[in-house]
């Protein structure tokens, strides 16, 4: 099965070409490429950093250095990028290979060492020239599908060395394909813009359709996505570029973005129809605290303001890295001015409707620091947390069920933050609960957000009074909960616990506060063991650690992000 799968993926993708540029590169894989992601793709706060390779669901995969360097930086961990390694070369560049299953058996024995002298599983550390070059056609590691990879495939980054900016690799030849679709334009929305209180205020999202009455100020968001030859991803459009009639009103080229401007994605995007679930749909707005701005040119700021009730035609242009390009037009009418309607719609969308529940607007300038304060709740917003200024509120929601403690819908979860805000929350703890409370946010589940409770005064019944303290990265429902619960350790098998492949494997969770750390022994000796998070599986190798035949004692040890413990101590036969 494995052969059919490597010979289609082959097939699929003959035409596409494994060469490099000047810089001399070779393909980190030995078939040709194909891909699932490639850089500039819209994800969750960021954008995609590298290439993606499909392999075909396959594990284990060689991944080879593609030019001369060394080995400079591991890093494991049970989210992200998961069992990842880096080398630097000799050219400037660095590469990234991300998802790992393993490594070569040189780097994993220092990394065991490592590992053994910190009694650390998760890993990230630097070395030296010396200590581990490779050459070009090296075996330094293998694909898998490690953090949080949503399946098999193996990341590749091509970063310069000295600013650690991720290059776009195809855009700059570094690997070649044959590339001769067009990109697709898959919808175009249109969204109305008003003012409130001098505050832009955006309603009524409808998608473009053959003759579409617009309002008379309006802005236009756009989902498209790249095709390629062999594959079935949707991958990632280079420019954007808007028109009425003749006029080109906005214009976008993605290019290369610096890790520390990745959240600016949150600007580009119209982040409503994100936030609902939707598609990322990139928006002609130009927001003040768009620090991508040197990649944008746009009449107006992005927003199109029609004079008169005409048919107009509204073109949408995108294209590829390669140059393949797709356009797709609409003809608009812009509606007769209907007085105040849209602007009432604007305001309920802004949070003005809370303040009929004793909610109390706040002008938030996105440049300067805003605070805001109620009964049991204060606010600081700093400069540049937003991406424009808005009006914003919170309010306080009743608590239900066992939860004693009231829950805040903070803010508008439809507005994004680009960077934290601090929230004070009003509470009185037992003693015996401060250390197991915690700030969560609960609009979407249960979502750990941690704090630190800071006490002021305590009563004689031994309640401590202060306020829970934590920083949010975005608006929503929050609330303070308690975890007094352990997680949970059980062998993965039905039949209980047995070696399989070389390996014990645990499953283990945490219903509340979430996986905090965790702690393998063998014969009372400490033994590496990798987390699959996204699985809830914890993995020991026998491989290592120094465990010869015969029957042993293994303890595991699970502790959550509350300070519950939860233990698993059995037996096995290697």
């Amino acid at each position: 099965m494995f052969l059919a799968l490597i010979f289609s993926l082959i097939t699929a993708t003959a035409a596409n070409l494994q060469v490099s540029d000047s810089a001399q590169f070779r393909l980190p894989l030995e078939i040709p490429a194909n891909f699932s992601g490639n850089y500039g793709e819209l994800r969750s706060n960021h954008f995609h950093s590298g290439l993606d390779f499909r392999t075909g669901g396959a594990i284990g995969l060689k991944v080879i250095a593609p030019a001369d360097g060394y080995i400079s930086r591991v890093s494991i961990s049970p989210y992200g990028y998961g069992r990842a390694l880096y080398i630097t070369h000799y050219n400037g560049y660095t590469t990234v290979y991300g998802h790992l299953d393993g490594f070569s058996k040189e780097l994993n024995s220092i990394i065991l060492s490592k590992q053994y002298e910190m009694e650390e599983s998760n890993l990230d550390f630097t070395m030296d020239e010396s200590v581990m070059p490779v050459k070009a056609g090296d075996v330094v590691a293998y694909t898998g599908n490690t953090g949080s990879s949503g399946g098999p495939h193996l990341h590749y980054e091509i970063r310069n060395t000295l600013s650690e900016t991720p290059l776009d690799a195809l855009a700059r030849g570094f690997v070649r394909t044959t590339d001769t679709r067009k990109p697709e334009i898959r919808r175009t929305a249109i969204i109305g813009c008003d003012s409130i209180g001098g505050v832009l205020q955006l309603s009524g999202f409808k998608y473009a359709g053959e003759v579409t009455k617009v309002p008379q100020r309006f802005i236009v968001a756009v989902d498209a996505v790249d095709r390629q030859e062999g594959t079935p991803a949707a991958l990632a459009v280079k420019e954007y570029t808007y028109y009425i009639d003749s006029t080109k009103f906005f214009y976008l080229n993605i290019g290369e973005v610096p890790f520390e401007k990745g959240r600016y994605i949150n600007s580009l995007i119209y982040y409503p129809h994100r936030a609902q679930g939707g598609a990322a749909m990139i928006q002609s707005l130009v927001e003040e605290g768009n620090m991508l701005r040197d990649r944008i040119v746009a009449l107006n700021n992005g927003i199109v303001e029609l004079k008169d009730t005409c048919t107009h035609r509204l073109r949408i242009e995108v294209a590829d890295y390669a140059g393949n390009i797709s356009t797709r037009s609409y003809r608009i009418r812009a509606a007769a001015a209907s007085g105040a309607t849209a602007a009432s719609g604007a305001a309920a969308s802004s949070g003005a409707a809370a303040a009929e529940n004793d909610s109390t607007l706040l002008y938030a300038n996105w440049a300067l620091a805003t605070i805001w304060k109620g009964p049991g709740l204060e606010v600081i917003i700093p400069p540049a947390a937003l991406y424009r200024s808005i009006l914003f509120d919170a309010q306080r929601v009743q608590a239900s069920g066992s939860n004693q403690f009231p829950k805040w819908r903070i803010g508008n979860k439809e507005v994004p933050l680009h960077i934290a805000v601090t929230i004070n929350m009003d509470c009185s703890l037992p003693d015996s609960l401060i250390t197991k409370s915690f700030v969560a946010r609960v609009d979407r589940g249960k979502e750990y957000i941690g704090g630190k409770f800071k006490a002021n005064a305590q009563d004689s019944a031994g309640i401590t009074n202060g306020v829970y303290t934590a920083k949010v990265r975005s608006f929503g429902t929050y609330t303070i909960l308690t975890d007094t619960t352990p997680p949970n350790v059980k062998p993965s098998l039905k039949k209980g616990l047995a070696v399989q492949n070389g390996s014990l494997r645990f499953t283990i969770w945490d219903n509340l506060s979430g996986i905090g750390r965790y702690t393998v022994k063998i014969d009372g000796e400490w033994i590496p063991a990798f987390f699959d998070a996204k699985i809830r599986r914890l993995t020991v190798k026998l491989s290592d650690g120094n465990i010869g035949k015969g029957r042993h004692k293994i303890e595991v040890e699970v502790c959550d992000n509350c300070g519950n413990v939860g233990r698993y101590s059995g037996t096995f036969v290697k």
